[in-house]
């Protein structure tokens, strides 16, 4: 159910409209959307902290 508001909330629907306009498939599809941008924006993080103290070392 938190993934149906989170998607709506990013997508400017109401929970209602969300249930009326997509799929149960494409629901799925925005949820493996996220996962994988969340992961993309925390290998960057990590990468940006190791950069940092490699710099902060030398």
């Amino acid at each position: 159910m938190f993934l149906q508001f989170f998607i709506a909330e990013k997508l400017g629907y109401t929970h209602k409209e969300l249930r009326q306009k997509i799929s149960t498939q494409e629901l799925f599809a925005w949820n493996a959307y996220f996962r994988i941008q969340a992961e993309r924006e925390e290998k960057a993080h990590e990468k940006a902290k190791r950069q940092a103290q490699n710099r902060k070392i030398r």
